[in-house]
């Protein structure tokens, strides 16, 4: 396995512009730890899911439309959940009503399935949900990220999931044929891990899942791992993985998207510290390149790509953490050549916050260019989103 010596990119030292402005979804409970998207009442509008860490809540946010997404947006508690630390929505059960999986840490340990109401005029009534503990899950590990998919293609909707520190690992939940039976759900360990940031699901043109990739932050190794699902036989999942190891960083969320005009798809981590990190998915062998962080920031957390000044060209967006008293949401708008690219920093939110979170970005107000979407949990922001200026 090889890492071949990093490639620091120009970055412009023009003045930043002004910040964004914010738009506050919820702020009533304490800790929001994470955003995740989920159209939950089929109105092809996307609904967020997050978990309040300190708060010991899930709540799922029904999307009020661009004409009043600015203002808070109508929500249900959907159950407990002590020292949550991510929560996303899922049809475990395939009754076409989205339930919630949430993943606890602290001395918690647990995962927790809130069953939604089977009627859907109940959805958004906080007493007609009903909360229970998937039995395997007590006390493995720290649990800290998952995603929900048909692992094994059984038609039965499976969850992976993975954690940190004792006992940290990644793996996967078989849902059994009944998902409401939860002492039947089994186990699959896939690798052992040191803490793990995010993980990011593949699927091939027909929606069937082909793998993920996942970051783990810290030892027994640092990087990214590659798990692609090489053939199924009799329900038996057989994988093929790829390993991209970054020595003495902590790598922290991670993307999917082009990095540079004409480069293939690339991972780029938020690398805790003071640069951002981007490798193509090429094989075992992943060529780096770094671009530093802007000064007076915090240090990286959440990260995505897209055309944020709708130019044709990407542009990174990134939240921070350790941001106490700098910024903590920023972007750098791209310029140059392939052969010389510029990166032009940008300010989105200003000094308010210290923790931010993982990053989405979607067109919330309906004018054509991409907001960021994340929360704060120290300064206690909560779910909020940033309105893109451009148009």
């Amino acid at each position: 396995m090889r890492l071949l010596l990093a490639l620091a990119l120009m970055v412009s030292t023009i003045a930043l512009a002004e910040p964004w402005q914010r738009h506050c979804i919820d702020n009533t409970s304490q800790g929001a730890d994470g955003v995740r998207l989920y159209d939950v009442d089929h109105d092809g509008l996307q609904d967020i899911v997050t978990g309040w860490e300190e708060g010991g809540v899930v709540r799922v946010y029904r999307n009020p439309g661009p004409e009043q997404a600015k203002q808070a947006w109508p929500l249900v508690t959907v159950g407990e959940a002590k020292n949550v630390e991510d929560a996303f929505a899922a049809d475990l059960n395939n009754d076409g009503q989205p339930d919630v999986v949430s993943f606890c840490e602290g001395n918690t340990q647990t995962i927790n399935i809130h069953w939604a109401p089977k009627s859907i005029g109940d959805y958004w009534d906080a007493d007609s949900w009903r909360t229970e503990v998937l039995p395997a899950s007590k006390y493995m590990q720290q649990w800290m990220f998952g995603f929900a998919a048909d692992i094994n293609r059984d038609g039965r909707v499976d969850i992976i999931a993975a954690g940190k520190n004792k006992n940290a690992a990644v793996g996967w939940f078989e849902a059994p044929e009944n998902p409401h039976a939860l002492d039947q759900w089994q186990w699959h360990p896939l690798w052992d891990l040191g803490w793990v940031m995010s993980m990011i699901p593949r699927h091939n043109d027909q929606g069937l899942f082909t793998g993920f990739i996942l970051s783990n932050r810290r030892e027994p190794w640092c990087g990214l791992i590659d798990f692609r699902i090489s053939s199924i036989q009799n329900k038996q999942v057989n994988w093929t993985t790829s390993f991209y190891l970054l020595p003495e960083r902590e790598n922290l969320f991670m993307t999917l998207g082009v990095f540079l005009p004409g480069d293939p798809i690339q991972a780029l981590v938020a690398a805790k510290g003071d640069d951002l990190i981007a490798f193509p998915l090429n094989g075992h062998t992943a060529t780096s390149k770094t671009i530093p962080m802007p000064p007076d920031t915090g240090s990286g957390k959440g990260v995505a790509i897209d055309d944020i000044d709708l130019d044709g060209r990407n542009d990174i967006v990134f939240t921070c953490e350790h941001a106490e008293g700098l910024r903590g949401v920023m972007g750098y708008r791209q310029s140059g050549t392939k052969q010389n690219p510029q990166w032009q920093p940008f300010d989105i939110g200003g000094v308010a916050g210290t923790k931010f979170d993982r990053i989405e970005l979607i067109d919330l107000d309906g004018d054509g260019d991409l907001d960021l979407l994340t929360c704060e949990e120290k300064e206690n922001l909560g779910v909020i989103w940033y309105e893109n200026p451009t148009r």
